[in-house]
């Protein structure tokens, strides 16, 4: 008698336990599926980003002289003595 009981409290521990690794894998794949969704939407957002970085031609190319000249002289005016004395410069302050 004791034998057919332990016999039915282990079967239905069993049952139990399978349930819950039952559930526990279809948890799983719903999280999965979910991160893969973030994942996907994520990209879609950031992939005009991505296309304007993988444009060739002018990527990383050398300015010219012309252009080169023009950013020294934009960063000396605005660098320079007197760009500064308009202004307080708080680094000192």
């Amino acid at each position: 008698m004791l034998e057919v009981a332990a016999a039915k409290v282990k079967d239905r521990k069993e049952r139990r336990r399978q349930t819950f690794v039952k559930a526990q894998a279809k948890h799983r794949k719903a999280q999965q599926k979910r991160r893969e969704e973030q994942q996907t939407t994520a990209k879609a957002r950031h992939e005009p980003e991505f296309r304007i970085g993988q444009c060739t031609g002018e990527f990383l190319s050398l300015p010219t002289q012309e252009q080169n000249q023009e950013h020294i002289a934009a960063f000396i005016d605005h660098t320079g003595n007197e760009a500064l004395a308009r202004a307080v410069c708080i680094v000192c302050a």
